[in-house]
C-alpha cells in the first residue's frame, strides 16, 4: 500500500535521486537508520531526493523531520492491514507495489541502500547503462558473511534451529551479492576490510569506502570527577536487542563478566543496558540489582553522559558499530571485543581497550574502573580519531569521488563472469531473505 508522506519542490539546478530504502533514513536510532540518514542527507547537498521506504526491518515510524527537510518527495510501501494472506504474498504484493512507483519516478541516479532492496530495481539493472539511471548500491556490510557469523553464533549456543536458519540466509544473500553486484555502477561498504573481501570473493571494482558517521554532541564532555569509594561506577552497553548478536553480547557480559568484576572491584557499580525490544532473557537481567535494563528510550544522550565506561563485547556481525563511534562522540572510554571494533581503524591501548575473553574484558573493565589517567588518554585518542575519520565531511568526501567520475561518465557496470566467481559463492540457487518479521522465505524478493 503507496502512501506519500511529503511533497515538496525541486531546485532546477540538481539532478533527480531516488534513494531506497528498508528502514526509514534519521539521525538517531538503529546503526542502519543513522547510516541512511547521513548518507541522504549529504546527498541532499548534490541531488533532489526522492525517498521510497519498504520498511522491512522496522515498523512503519514517523518520517523524522531533518529527512522530509532532505527530501522533495517522501513515499513509503506498508502493508494492506486488511491483507491476512500468507507473509510470502504480502512481500509479492509489496514488490508489485514498488515496481509500479519506480515505473512512474524519472530520476537520473537510484541508490539502493542494503542488499535486500535489490531486487526493487532489477528492471532498471537488467538495462545497458545508456537506458537506465545510474545504479549505485550501499551495502553498508557484507550481509552473507554477517549472518553466517550469527549462525555461528547459534550453533555456539546449542541453537541449531536459528544457526540453520541463519546458515540459509547467509547462503540466500551470497547468491543475491553473486546476481546483482556486478550489475551496479558502484557499491558503496563501511570500512576497508570488508571492501578487500568484497574484492576478494566477487571480484568487484567499482567499489569505494564510505564511513559511517557520527556528531560530535554539544553537550558532550570527559568525566573530570574522581570516583569515591561509595560513588557507583556506571557501564552502558547501548544496542537494540531484538538483533541477536546484542542480546548474546550482554548476556555474555551479565553470565561471564560480571561475577569477575564481583569478586574483584573495589568499586560498586552498576550496568545500564540501553535499547528497544528487550526480550524476556534480557529483561529477566534487571531482576539483579546491579543490572538495569531499560527498553527504549527517547534520548541516549544521559545515559552516555553518566555513563563512566561503554562496554561492547559483540560476538558476530558485520559493519562498523557506529555504537562505539557514538561512546567516542560522547568522550566515553570504551572496552570492545575485536568483532565488537571491526571495521574501525583503532588500535588496543591507544583509542579504547581490546579483549575477547571474559578474563580479558573483566581485567579491561577492571582498569579503567580503577585508573581514570588511563581514561582520559583513551578519551582524547579517541576523540581526535573520531574528528579525523568519521565526521560528515568524511562521508562527502567519499561519495565526491564516487559520483564525479559516475556522473561525468556513466560506467557500463561492473563486469564480473562465472568464472571469475570464487567457489564459496558459485553453485546457490538464488533465494532472496526472508521478510524480517515474517518466517518464510520471500519468494518475490
Amino acid at each position: 500500500m503507496l502512501k506519500i508522506m511529503f511533497n515538496g519542490k525541486s531546485a532546477s539546478c540538481k539532478k533527480d535521486l531516488l534513494f531506497i530504502s528498508p528502514a526509514m533514513p534519521s539521525l538517531t536510532g538503529s546503526g542502519s537508520a543513522m547510516r541512511a540518514g547521513c548518507l541522504l542527507e549529504s546527498l541532499a547537498d548534490l541531488f533532489n531526493i526522492f525517498l521510497l521506504v519498504i520498511p522491512i526491518y522496522d515498523g512503519p515510524i514517523p518520517v523524522p523531520c531533518p529527512m522530509t527537510e532532505c527530501c522533495v518527495q517522501v513515499a513509503t510501501i506498508l502493508d494492506d492491514p486488511d491483507d491476512d494472506s500468507k507473509r510470502s504474498n504480502k512481500d509479492r504484493k509489496l514488490l508489485e507495489e514498488a515496481h509500479r512507483f519506480i515505473a512512474a519516478v524519472d530520476v537520473d541516479v537510484v541508490h539502493v541502500f542494503r542488499m535486500i532492496m535489490s531486487p526493487v530495481i532489477d528492471g532498471w539493472l537488467r538495462k545497458s547503462a545508456e537506458h537506465r539511471p545510474l545504479c549505485i548500491l550501499d551495502m553498508d556490510e557484507i550481509d552473507s558473511r554477517a549472518n553466517l557469523r550469527i549462525a555461528e553464533l547459534y550453533a555456539a549456543g546449542q541453537d541449531r534451529a536459528n544457526a540453520s536458519r541463519h546458515e540459509t540466509r547467509a547462503a540466500q544473500f551470497a547468491a543475491q551479492e553473486r546476481d546483482y553486484l556486478h550489475l551496479f555502477d558502484m557499491v558503496y561498504i563501511a570500512n576497508g576490510p570488508e571492501h578487500r573481501e568484497l574484492v576478494r570473493r566477487y571480484r568487484c571494482s567499482q567499489v569505494e569506502v564510505v564511513p559511517n558517521v557520527i556528531r560530535i554532541p554539544a553537550t558532550a564532555g570527559p568525566k573530570e570527577k574522581e570516583k569515591g569509594k561509595d560513588d557507583v561506577f556506571n557501564l552502558l552497553f547501548v544496542g537494540t536487542m531484538d538483533y541477536y548478536p546484542n542480546q548474546d553480547a550482554v548476556m555474555f557480559f551479565c553470565k561471564d563478566v560480571l561475577p569477575i568484576l564481583r569478586e574483584r572491584s573495589h568499586l560498586p557499580f552498576r550496568v545500564n543496558i540501553v535499547g528497544a525490544a528487550p526480550g524476556p532473557e534480557v529483561v529477566a537481567l534487571s531482576d539483579d540489582p546491579d543490572i538495569c535494563v531499560t527498553g527504549r528510550v527517547g534520548d541516549l544522550g544521559p545515559y552516555y553522559r553518566s555513563a563512566d565506561l561503554v562496554i561492547a563485547p559483540i560476538r558476530a556481525g558485520g559493519g562498523t558499530r557506529i555504537k562505539i563511534l557514538e561512546a567516542f562522540s560522547y568522550q566515553r572510554p570504551v572496552v570492545s571485543t575485536s568483532i565488537g571494533a571491526e571495521g574501525l581503524c583503532v588500535t588496543h591501548d591507544q583509542e579504547l581497550l581490546l579483549a575477547d575473553t571474559a578474563a580479558e574484558f573483566a581485567a579491561g573493565c577492571l582498569r579503567l574502573m580503577e585508573d581514570r589517567e588511563r581514561c582520559a588518554v583513551l578519551v582524547r585518542n579517541a576523540l581526535a580519531w573520531v574528528r579525523e575519520n568519521h565526521t560528515v565531511s568524511n562521508v562527502k568526501g567519499a561519495l565526491d569521488r564516487a559520483l564525479s567520475t559516475l556522473m561525468d561518465t556513466p560506467q557500463p557496470g561492473m563486469e564480473m563472469t562465472e568464472d571469475q566467481l570464487l567457489p564459496e559463492s558459485q553453485g546457490v540457487p538464488y533465494a532472496a531473505p526472508e521478510h524480517f518479521g515474517g518466517g518464510e522465505p520471500v519468494a518475490a524478493w
